[in-house]
This record gives C-alpha cells, sequence and structure tokens, in this order.
C-alpha cells in the first residue's frame, strides 16, 4: 500500500483537479488506526459518488481503494470498501442520469450540455475501468472468512464487465461449496447481472429449485430464474417462486439483502420479474398483492404491470386486462397509500394527490370512462 503513495509525487498534483481534501483521505487509507482508515473511507466516498453519479475524480480514487484490499485485516473496512468499489463500477454521469428532467428541457440539446455529458460518460468509464482491474483481488476474497466480505466481493464482481465467463465459473464453484445461505442466495442475484454480458446456466438455478437448499436461497435462484428465463420460466420453477413468495417475511429478507449492495446495476426485485410472460405476470402480481407489508412496493407492480402504458381517455375498466384491473384495486384499496401521488404512467394524467387519484379511480371500477386531467 504504501508503494502506491510513495510512487505519486503528491506535491505535483494540481489541487483543482483533485481536491486536498480527497487527497487527505486517500492518504489516511494506509493509517495504522482503524477508525482513521474507516472515517477516510466514508469521507473519500462522499467526495465520488453522489446518489449513483460519479466525480470527475472517481477513477483517481480506485486503484488506492483495491490496494487497500489487499493489505486491510479488518473485515467491516474490507466490507465497506467492496461497497464502495461496487458502486462506483455501476455508477452513472449526472448529465446523463438526469437529462430527462424538466430543468433540462432548454439546455439538453445545447453543444454545452452534450460536451460536458461526453465527458463525464468519458470519465465514468474510466471509472469502471479501473474497478474492474481489481477482478483477481474480488475472486481471491470469495475464500475470506467473513460472510460479509464474501457477499460484498460478489456484488463487487457482479458489476465487472471483463472476464466474465472466468467470474461466472468461480461463482459457480463458490455456490458449491459456500456454507452460508446469504452468501449462497447473494450469487444467483449477481449472475442476474454478469447475463446481460453472458449466458448464465438456467440449469444451474433449475437445480438449486431441486435441492434442499433454504428457502431464501430457492426464492433468490427463483427470482433471478424469472429473469434470465424470462417468458420460458417453466410451470415447475414458477410453482416454486409462488411457493416462497407466500412466505412474505422471505420476499422482504431478500429485497433488503439485496438492497445493501448499494447499486444494484439499476435492477430491483420487482424487475426480475419483467421478463415474464403475462399469465405468468398475472400469477406473481396477485401472490404479491396478498402480502400484508408490500404497500411500500405498489408503485413498482404498478410500473411491473402497465410500464408506461397510457390507457385511452375515454377507456372502460373492463377494456383493462385481468391483471391490469387486479393492480388498479389494489391502489384504491390500500389504505397506507391516501397522501401519496404516483409517478409516470397514466395516473400522473389523472391529477390530483394520491386520495384524488384513487376518487377518479374508484368512478372508472365503477363503470365510468376514463378522464384525464386538461
Amino acid at each position: 500500500m504504501n508503494e502506491n503513495f510513495n510512487n505519486i509525487n503528491w506535491d505535483e498534483i494540481n489541487e483543482p483537479d483533485i481536491h486536498e481534501e480527497m487527497l487527505f483521505a486517500i492518504r489516511n487509507l494506509a493509517s495504522n488506526n482503524e477508525d482513521i482508515r474507516s472515517e477516510s473511507l466514508s469521507n473519500l466516498f462522499d467526495f465520488i459518488w453522489h446518489q449513483g453519479t460519479l466525480s470527475p475524480k472517481s477513477a483517481f480514487a480506485v486503484p488506492f481503494l483495491i490496494a487497500r484490499l489487499q493489505q486491510e485485516t479488518q473485515a467491516e473496512i474490507l466490507d465497506e470498501i467492496l461497497i464502495m468499489l461496487t458502486a462506483l463500477g455501476t455508477g452513472s454521469s449526472y448529465c446523463d442520469a438526469h437529462q430527462v428532467l424538466p430543468i433540462y428541457e432548454d439546455r439538453r440539446n445545447t453543444v454545452e450540455f452534450k460536451e460536458r455529458m461526453e465527458e463525464e460518460l468519458n470519465d465514468v468509464q474510466a471509472t469502471h475501468t479501473a474497478v474492474y482491474k481489481g477482478i483477481n483481488v474480488y475472486l481471491d476474497l470469495l475464500e475470506h472468512q467473513s460472510k460479509d466480505v464474501r457477499i460484498s466481493a460478489v456484488f463487487a464482481l457482479s458489476c465487472c464487465r471483463q472476464n466474465v465467463a472466468r467470474i461466472c465459473s468461480k461463482l459457480y464453484t463458490r455456490f458449491s461449496c459456500e456454507s452460508d445461505e446469504l452468501v449462497k442466495a447473494t450469487i444467483p442475484l449477481c449472475l442476474v447481472h454478469l447475463s446481460q454480458c453472458i449466458p448464465v446456466q438456467i440449469a444451474f438455478l433449475e437445480e438449486i429449485l431441486k435441492s434442499n437448499e433454504s428457502d431464501i436461497v430457492k426464492l433468490s435462484a427463483a427470482v433471478s430464474l424469472a429473469y434470465i428465463a424470462g417468458e420460458h420460466m417453466s410451470d415447475h420453477a414458477l410453482d416454486v417462486l409462488i411457493n416462497k413468495l407466500q412466505k412474505p417475511d422471505l420476499l422482504i429478507k431478500l429485497c433488503e439483502h439485496y438492497d445493501l449492495s448499494v447499486a444494484t446495476n439499476g435492477l430491483i426485485i420487482i424487475d426480475f420479474f419483467s421478463r415474464l410472460n403475462h399469465r405468468h405476470i398475472g400469477i406473481v402480481i396477485s401472490t404479491l398483492l396478498k402480502i400484508e407489508k408490500i404497500s411500500y412496493m405498489m408503485d413498482d407492480l404498478f410500473e411491473l404491470v402497465f410500464n408506461e402504458k397510457i390507457i385511452p381517455e375515454g377507456s372502460f375498466f373492463r377494456d383493462l386486462t385481468d391483471t391490469e384491473q387486479l393492480i388498479i384495486k389494489a391502489i384504491v384499496e390500500d389504505n397506507t397509500l391516501d397522501n401519496v401521488s404516483y409517478m409516470g404512467g397514466f395516473l400522473d394524467k389523472l391529477g390530483g394527490d394520491g386520495l384524488v387519484i384513487k376518487q377518479k379511480l374508484i368512478g372508472f371500477i365503477n363503470g365510468e370512462r376514463l378522464k384525464y386531467e386538461r
């Protein structure tokens, strides 16, 4: 670790390019004091990542984080670093992520905005590439004695886009010798992200469903299979998925575990169902809507069913599919949503807050034509 610092002439670094406080945080990664190392990580993260977007100098910090992984002895700090690297490996450009907002409507097509976004995207690519260079370190940490470190190592590997075949092979092997159920549950979820670069073994996931693995491991495999197999998911696999979804605490536990990764490559657990055929989505939705604690997911379920579809004004409720009718009835019946507004889709076009929207939907359900706010 010290060699990395000794190879840099800190005095020659232009402060406007690399802020002095950021340099200070990086240098303190080598501190002998565990508390100082942990605090420096937190400070450094604030400099290079914010709500999913990366700073222009994120790539500069990555080699030092990877080097610290090879020197660190405290599992808690190893875990923190791996989570940071996962976030950096999936981070985006601020302009790219926010250009659709109305405040950028007059600027998004200007030369200045496009040049800034191109520069940001180059910085993002540089950061991602820097994260990928730690693949061997992340693979080694799959063997760490701490289950939390092993989990975070899997998440870090899931964001890599180089040597993906090797990563998948290692994850299959790790699963077969892993003793902790949450580490095992992490692997199928992360294979979903790697499936964007390489085909994932559907047979591997199906074997888990037939095995004696714990419920949360089987739910993870079934949820992941829903995404990877998509509309070709077998009825047997769907039966296992529905069986596990009927245990509401199990789904909540899996969602909370998955959210711990900080960066989920733009996917949440509900999104894993988006590739199922219409019949299977309907079965999944009807199962989820029976879970009493699912209210906080209602927006996500609505988006899964409608996917930004705009119902033509003047339509009758009977014109909708059974699944569409099901989710709208669930919105009306959910008493926790009276004071919230739904984002996106045709509900926004109804106008008003959550209570007003629900009143209009009640009329729609009772036979009134759909009418939008002018």
